[in-house]
């Protein structure tokens, strides 16, 4: 059975319950870690980690993924500051870490210099979005919160299995309350940037 550590402020937060049934749904397994700070500590079923220890690492490794939880908007300087080390556990025994709704913006400044070389996506900036962000057609706004919205399920071709995410992967909370989704840095990726895209809705209501 698939096992995944969910990491997040605090279990009782808004949308967990929801997220842990769906997990349950899909008869995936699941254990749930919370921290803030990088000056803080992790906290697990197994015990407390520094968010940058080999301990940490290694604990992430009895995992099939780490699903990192955050919901700050673009424009705030804060983030998942806890995950900061673990953009660089990129080994081949190391688990996918999958970020849902995280704000990694120019405005975290903790986060310059911490990204991998190839990171695929483009750091929105506040001051342009029309450049760095892709903001949502028609300019729609969250409904009620960050946690509480439609989501799609992925599929993860190295991992042959699909998770279920967010569909909007990044919001603003200031007025009006903004959605948009990352942008490709296609210098980067290109190949992946060419690939064409064909997204289908089936007669059960289910993407395909």
């Amino acid at each position: 059975m698939a096992k995944v550590l969910i990491v997040g402020e605090n279990r009782t937060q808004l949308g967990f319950p929801a997220v842990f049934q769906i997990l349950r749904n899909f008869g995936i397994d699941y254990e749930f870690a919370h921290g803030g700070s990088l000056a803080g500590v992790v906290s697990t079923p197994a015990g407390a980690f520094s968010p940058n220890s080999n301990d940490l690492r290694n604990y992430f490794k009895g995992f099939d993924a780490v699903l990192v939880f955050d919901r700050q908007s673009w424009s705030s300087a804060l983030g998942a500051r806890v995950s900061i080390p673990w953009l660089q556990w990129n080994n081949p025994d190391d688990p996918p870490i999958a970020y849902l709704n995280w704000n990694f913006s120019t405005a975290v400044t903790q986060y310059d210099g911490q990204f991998p070389s190839d990171f695929p996506l483009i750091r929105i900036d506040p001051s342009d979005l029309a450049n760095t962000a892709a903001l949502v057609e028609g300019g729609a706004q969250l409904t009620r919160d960050a946690w509480v919205r439609h989501g799609t399920p992925v599929y993860l071709h190295r991992e042959d299995a699909t998770v279920y995410a967010p569909t909007f992967t990044a919001s603003d909370l200031a007025n009006p309350e903004r959605l948009a989704y990352w942008r490709y840095n296609p210098t980067l990726h290109s190949t992946l940037a060419n690939q064409s895209y064909t997204h289908a809705v089936a007669e059960n209501g289910r993407a395909s």
